[in-house]
């Protein structure tokens, strides 16, 4: 979205998602490295992950969501965002609260957004996200851009257009 933004000018993506059916989950997710050829991303070196966002105060949103991150098996590791307003608010997931043992972080195909039924406030609306980041202050990852002296990966994303998917 180019009308709204963290910062002073660029790109966001909103998400809409509906969650009115009893046990329904909705979200939007990016493959590390590409969809349909990902890679799987080492995460061991990784000590969170940063992001901006705001709720949609014209469509309605939830206060809360997940982020998910997903191994090659599909193993699972949900962290909880919580206090979601209409204004931005730069998020972030501590990536040393981990609580599956089963997730091979070493292995990691997937982070995701997760809305679900059972714990949305509000069951049908949209988020914004901008500038999402895996932090790193040690290692050198793949594209990076240093603030503040860390290190930072660039997840970037694809703008839902009425013509389809466009690569920014």
């Amino acid at each position: 979205n180019n009308s709204v933004y963290y910062g002073a000018n660029g790109y966001s993506a909103k998400i809409d998602y509906n969650v009115t059916t009893a046990g329904s989950s909705s979200g939007y997710f990016e493959e590390l490295g590409g969809y349909p050829s990902f890679s799987l991303t080492d995460l061991t070196g990784y000590e969170g992950f940063r992001f901006w966002i705001k709720g949609d105060a014209a469509s309605g949103f939830t206060t809360k969501l997940y982020v998910q991150f997903s191994d090659d098996t599909w193993d699972k590791q949900l962290f909880e965002v919580t206090n979601i307003t209409s204004d931005w608010k730069e998020i972030w997931v501590d990536l040393s609260n981990k609580t599956n043992p089963e997730v091979d972080w070493t292995k990691i195909r997937q982070i995701s957004l997760v809305f679900k039924n059972s714990h949305a406030t509000t069951a049908q609306g949209a988020v914004y996200l901008d500038d999402l980041r895996l932090i790193d202050k040690d290692n050198i990852p793949l594209e990076t851009k240093t603030v503040s002296g860390d290190t930072q990966v660039l997840i970037k994303w694809k703008e839902v257009t009425a013509n389809g998917l466009q690569g920014y």
